[in-house]
């Protein structure tokens, strides 16, 4: 039974979500599940709020506390092997899911989710057997859409583009009561699909329906607003600003818009011997959003630099460096990388709070890179991606922002284009290398042969 104190306060912090006070929301909840550590309904609960979040971590914990009090609950399960697997440990995920069917093999639940990791694997056999298997079970009424999107996952390394076009066709017009985030990614597949088979309009109709039917609110002038004010405050601040005491860990960040190659580029400087993957970490955001009460629903930035003294830099310092910590397992002694596009928005924070970091700028041609984000459904929502004219307007944003930061860089920067990159592989990875001060390694020409799983829109 959940105590009433502790019921009241998840009440309070569903409150202020509803009121898009985030901080405050996810404050009360964990608090809630602390104060009833003692019920299984408590915990699945706020661990199913936090997951919807994308607090990961926070949910991961809670779901074992469920299930720790009470062994049957497949949600909690379920809920704990999709949190391994936003972070990357399918593996894991996958082993939880099994335990999930196995308690329960009629839930198309879980053994979805099961299907949805064999897919991320990438291997295809095992995956098309879990996938074909969903098709005997019944009791959910997107199980048509569910199957036709891990289908076409599937394509076309293990099935033909012409098999999964009209299973996405017929989903998408006979279930009429799909979430809109489902129907925009079945559209967003069929989009990817028809462009395989060289079906260019028919491949934009679908990608343009894919971005009208789940469309959040994004206001492009408020955007550049808060850009404007980020080069003005930062160009300013810059010397004032002190470095942070602690060298801290050695990061490689790579960064630049979503879709320029970061992860072309991480895959390739990972096969270096003391350089750790770390994919895609939100350590800098999320600290940068506990530092100062934030607008509603917008990329956490630091309204006043200047304020930054020595204290208060060492603190957001230690602070990233223990998110690092807990969510990257390396040696002392290795680097790692951090591959989230967005940390664009902080170089000079990055630059000020690890000395010893240093950050490859992707640089990708503007109208395929916003094409590219214009053409995939992204796994968080992307709201500037809705909107050809928005993107245009988002890409010259961070066009500004990043030269302004340049200067600040100095040779703690460098450039990656795509199309050199690939146009030359050896010559641009050996600059690379170098800018790393790394010795060079032949493996790094071989990066294809790693096989680690990648969790975002590049993994097919």
């Amino acid at each position: 039974m959940t105590p009433p104190k502790a019921a009241q306060k998840f009440q309070r912090g569903q409150l202020l979500l509803q009121q898009r006070d985030i901080p405050g929301g996810v404050k009360l909840i964990r608090e809630a599940a602390d104060a009833g550590r003692s019920s299984a309904e408590l915990q699945l609960a706020a661990a199913q709020r936090l997951h919807s979040l994308g607090r990961v971590d926070d949910a991961g914990e809670l779901y074992r506390r469920a299930i720790k009090l009470d062994h049957t609950s497949l949600n909690a399960r379920v809920g704990l092997g999709q949190c391994l697997k936003a972070k990357g440990d399918t593996e894991a995920a996958l082993e939880m899911f099994d335990r999930a069917v196995a308690m329960q093999p009629e839930s198309f639940f879980a053994a979805a989710n099961r299907a949805e990791a064999l897919v991320d694997l990438g291997d295809a056999g095992p995956a098309l057997e879990a996938v074909s298997s969903l098709e005997s079970l019944t009791g959910d009424a997107n199980a048509p859409a569910t199957i036709a999107l891990l289908r076409a996952r599937l394509s076309p390394k293990a099935i033909e583009p012409d098999e999964v076009i009209p299973q996405l066709e017929h989903a998408n017009a006979s279930l009429t009561k799909l979430p809109p985030r489902m129907r925009g990614m079945l559209l967003g597949e069929l989009g990817r699909l028809q462009e395989r088979r060289e079906r260019y309009d028919r491949a934009f109709v679908a990608y343009a329906e894919s971005k009208r039917v789940f469309r959040p609110p994004w206001d492009p002038d408020q955007h550049d607003a808060r850009i404007a004010q980020q080069i003005h405050a930062w160009t300013n601040a810059w010397e004032a600003v002190p470095g942070a005491t602690d060298p801290g860990p050695e990061i490689v960040f790579i960064l630049g818009m979503p879709r320029s190659g970061t992860t072309l580029i991480e895959q390739m400087l990972t096969q270096l011997d003391g350089i750790v993957p770390g994919g895609e970490q939100s350590a800098i955001s999320q600290t940068v959003a506990g530092h100062e009460t934030q607008p509603p629903m917008v990329q956490p930035l630091l309204t006043d630099p200047a304020s930054l003294d020595q204290r208060a830099v060492d603190r957001l310092a230690a602070e990233a460096a223990r998110f690092y910590a807990l969510r990257i397992k390396r040696s002392k002694t290795d680097a790692f990388t951090d591959k989230q596009p967005g940390n664009y928005f902080y170089i000079p924070l990055i630059l000020k709070l690890f000395p010893r970091a240093r950050i490859v700028h992707c640089v990708r041609d503007a109208m395929d890179v916003c094409l590219s984000n214009f053409a995939i459904s992204f796994a968080r929502p992307r709201p500037e991606t809705h909107d050809l004219a928005h993107l245009g307007r988002y890409y010259l944003a961070y066009e500004q922002l990043v030269e302004a930061a340049r200067p600040l860089a100095g040779d703690r920067m460098t450039d990656a284009v795509y199309e050199d990159v690939v146009a030359d592989t050896e010559t641009h990875a050996k600059r690379l290398v170098g800018f790393l001060g790394r010795p060079w390694d032949d493996r790094v020409l071989r990066f294809y042969e790693s096989d680690r799983t990648v969790r975002t829109a590049s993994r097919e």
